[in-house]
């Protein structure tokens, strides 16, 4: 299974997850961007007389591969910025980040955060994932603005030794209104 076939099912376990979504569908994939998600309205309870709430979100997914290279301790490396796509309004929301981080080997004393982004690129709000390498929230991001992006900063504690560790990979996939 390669990585495109891989999104797919992957989206739409996460909007199961944050949303209460059993069945998304109409995921449209271009180059990292998922657009909109159908969700499909059961014309039964129409016919009952209920009400439907119908959620739709929007998100974007975003890696970086080889970036930062971490030299020596006690320093802070600044991967590379993960970009929100042009068709991002500066007033959406972020609801839910779901990351995944790699390194190329273990050194203990590691430390990462994610961080999130304002529009101008400056560093808004950051979270210590250094023990969770793929993880999500949908409440430590929540209200950030989605058109800012996000990035992983990384560090050894280690007195300042020699490392030469890089960080293999990193991605976020960050949902929004």
């Amino acid at each position: 299974m390669n990585k495109l076939t891989k999104l797919p099912l992957a989206l739409s376990v996460i909007s199961s997850l944050f949303f209460g979504v059993a069945n998304a569908e109409n995921v449209d994939i271009k180059a990292n961007v998922i657009e909109k998600n159908l969700l499909e309205v059961p014309v039964s309870k129409l016919a009952e007389g209920g009400s439907i709430m119908v959620v739709a979100s929007t998100a974007y997914m975003d890696e970086a591969f080889n970036t930062p290279t971490i030299y020596y301790g006690n320093q802070w490396y600044y991967g590379e910025k993960l970009s929100s796509p042009v068709y991002v309004s500066s007033s959406s929301d972020v609801t839910a980040v779901t990351w995944e981080w790699t390194v190329n080997k273990t050194v203990s004393n590691t430390i990462v955060y994610l961080c999130s982004l304002t529009t101008s690129g400056s560093l808004s709000k950051c979270g210590n994932v250094s023990s969770i390498a793929s993880g999500s929230t949908s409440t430590f991001f929540d209200s950030e603005k989605a058109a800012g992006g996000f990035k992983f900063i990384f560090a050894v504690d280690n007195g300042g030794s020699y490392v030469n560790m890089i960080a293999n990979k990193t991605k976020v996939i960050v949902t929004h209104n």
